[in-house]
């Protein structure tokens, strides 16, 4: 058995997609200076396809023409595929509102039930779907084609009689057959079946052997197999700039949810988000947001572009939007024992998304350590500041140093050790943290390096001041400075 999965007036679907309110208006889409598709409102005041659109404002002038908008069909027929891959493992995209699949292995009982529960999850995506069931692909794709919005599910268990009543255009044979056939006064498959096969392939060839085959339900063709789509997307494109966020922010929020819908119903859920938003000057604006803790959770992905658009300025105003995910499969971790992790990563990565409004992008991120023994070397990193990399693999053992960024400068009278002159130890600090008499020092600690280039040398100090505190002094020369203090 086969099933196709066909989405009518898909050009018009993609456009109301996130307006669902404009079906009960009369709206028509345009392509090329003529309609294509419109809505029953529409067809209800005369308005025809194939009519320009000054022809149809003059039958209806509340008709609203909107332009095709090829984002939103692409998102229209990814959303489809996604939607038979998580049906069948044998999918050919026929087309780009067409699904055939190959239903070996099927398990399922009751295939109409099955059907109607396929077209009740692309209903809460905002699409509506005709399901067809037969026993090839072609008479699938009739039956899919024959169903309505009244009974969106037709199975057919016996062709020749489901046949024999549709309209040969059905078909959409060549026009030259198409011709031929009309002169002959045969309108519909039943009457192109009663011709016998030898008369056909003698008057008509094997294009019109091959229509009456279609005819009598008994083609067979191999599917074109695709894989499932790699990353899950929606679009759309503006009939004009949008000069605030909030109507962008109103589309996340739709495009958001139906991500999350999609990638519930293959059991993913989103590792990363794209962000791209072409302005109207030629330019193009593009953020990807890495997800710290993966989720399908409309809201966690949501608030992280929103909290994004809190600060977002553009150079131009923004004439579309695309919003892509990039699936993986839900993460299960069991931590250790006595092992920490943080509570809710997404959360966290939302609490540093807003602290990094304040201090900068570039201010935020955990430290890592220069490849060099010059103190205080070190760079930001934005691994591990979503509470999800590996901080530390051994623990630190000792006293914690608080350095003062920048350091201290600090008056310091140091003493001769055992008479020598070269060999001083600080006795006295006056600073603006640390001030008084030394009673106990360690050191001094003697680095230096990089004499290839600019060359440093320092000699540094722990001392202990005579209410108990703890700090480290370095000497640069002659000039002293307070790095730190011990917690």
């Amino acid at each position: 058995m086969f099933c196709a999965l066909l989405i009518p007036d898909y050009r018009l679907q993609a456009v109301l997609r996130y307006r669902m309110e404009l079906w009960r208006q009369p709206v028509a889409v345009v392509e090329s200076n003529a309609i294509v598709e419109l809505t029953p409102a529409a067809a209800d005041t005369g308005v025809c396809v194939g009519m320009s659109p000054s022809q149809a404002l003059a039958r209806c002038l509340e008709l609203e023409v909107l332009s095709r908008v090829p984002a939103a069909e692409r998102s229209v027929a990814e959303t489809l595929l996604g939607i038979a891959c998580s049906a069948s493992a044998y999918v050919e995209q026929t087309a780009e509102n067409v699904c055939t699949l190959d239903l070996q292995g099927c398990r399922e009982k009751d295939l109409a039930a099955w059907g109607r529960a396929l077209v009740n999850r692309l209903a809460s995506l905002q699409l509506r779907m005709q399901l067809g069931i037969a026993e090839n692909p072609d008479l699938a794709l009739l039956a899919a084609q024959s169903a309505n919005s009244a009974e969106p599910v037709r199975m057919v268990s016996n062709s020749a009689a489901f046949l024999t009543g549709l309209p040969l255009t059905v078909l959409a044979p060549p026009p030259a057959i198409a011709s031929v056939l009309q002169e002959w006064g045969i309108t519909t498959l039943g009457g192109l079946t009663r011709l016998k096969t030898a008369d056909v392939a003698a008057r008509l060839g094997g294009d019109g052997v091959r229509l009456w085959e279609q005819g009598c339900g008994h083609s067979m063709r191999l599917l074109r197999l695709v894989r499932p789509p790699d990353c899950y997307e929606e679009a759309f494109d503006f009939e004009r700039e949008l000069e605030t966020a909030q109507p962008l922010l109103f589309l996340l929020r739709r495009f958001v949810d139906q991500l999350a819908r999609r990638l519930e119903t293959v059991g993913l859920v989103a590792a990363e988000l794209r962000l791209a938003l072409p302005l109207s000057g030629g330019s193009h604006y593009e953020r990807v947001f890495r997800i710290p803790s993966p989720t399908a959770n409309a809201d966690v992905l949501f608030r992280i572009l929103d909290t994004h658009f809190e600060n977002l300025r553009l150079d131009h105003p923004p004439t579309g939007v695309r919003l892509t995910a990039e699936p993986t499969k839900p993460e299960h971790q069991q931590f250790r024992l006595f092992e920490n992790a943080v509570r809710d990563p997404n959360r966290f990565a939302e609490t540093l998304a807003r602290i990094m409004v304040v201090v900068g992008n570039g201010n935020v991120g955990v430290p890592e350590r220069k490849p060099t023994h010059k103190p205080d070397q070190f760079v930001l990193t934005a691994e591990g500041a979503t509470g999800t990399g590996n901080f530390s693999k051994t623990p630190a053992i000792g006293l914690p140093l608080r350095r003062f960024r920048p350091p201290l400068p600090a008056q310091v009278h140091a003493v001769p050790v055992n008479g020598s002159a070269r060999m001083e130890r600080p006795q006295y600090v006056v600073s603006e943290q640390a001030h008084g008499t030394v009673v106990d020092v360690l050191g001094p600690y003697r680095i230096s390096g990089e004499w290839w280039q600019e060359g440093w040398s320092t000699e540094e100090w722990d001392v202990q001041m005579a209410d108990g505190s703890l700090y480290r002094l370095s000497r640069h020369g002659e000039e002293w400075q307070v790095e730190g203090c011990y917690d």
